[in-house]
């Protein structure tokens, strides 16, 4: 199941991705920081990371540069999400090596499409055909 890792300091904006990818398969995996979203990229490489711009520890600008400067993380798709909406936000988000770019509150419709765009949702297993009856075999004893 591929992972999302969804980088988002604010608990309302958090509740809000996952609300909305919550109806698809991906795994969502929450961090608060840029510090912790390290140690979870070290830990599973995700499909696609959902990047908040204003975080405790860096900006997600220097993020998403640092992501795309290692070649270990550089092919791992990010969306960037933030309050901060004006043109030259969304220009310096893109420059960075972004995907994407959604103003918060994010629409959580353009939100999945992003992320289907990115980390296309794992295929449902195909189903296990029901078992065929057995035939009935007769045996009559031959006398």
């Amino acid at each position: 199941m591929a992972t999302i890792l969804v980088v988002e300091d604010t608990r309302t904006d958090a509740e809000r991705v996952r609300m909305a990818l919550a109806p698809y398969r991906w795994q969502l995996k929450f961090v608060t920081n840029t510090t912790d979203a390290i140690a979870a990229i070290q830990e599973d490489l995700p499909a696609a990371i959902i990047l908040d711009i204003m975080l405790p520890d860096n900006t997600g600008f220097q993020f998403c540069r640092d992501l795309k400067s290692d070649p270990a993380t550089a092919k791992i798709p990010v969306i960037m999400c933030s309050s901060k909406s004006t043109d030259i936000d969304r220009f310096w988000a893109l420059k960075q090596g972004a995907a994407f770019f959604l103003a918060k509150p994010v629409d959580p419709k353009a939100l999945a499409q992003f992320v289907q765009q990115l980390a296309p949702e794992p295929p449902l297993p195909e189903p296990i055909p029901e078992p065929l009856a057995p035939q009935a075999t007769v045996y009559k004893q031959v006398e």
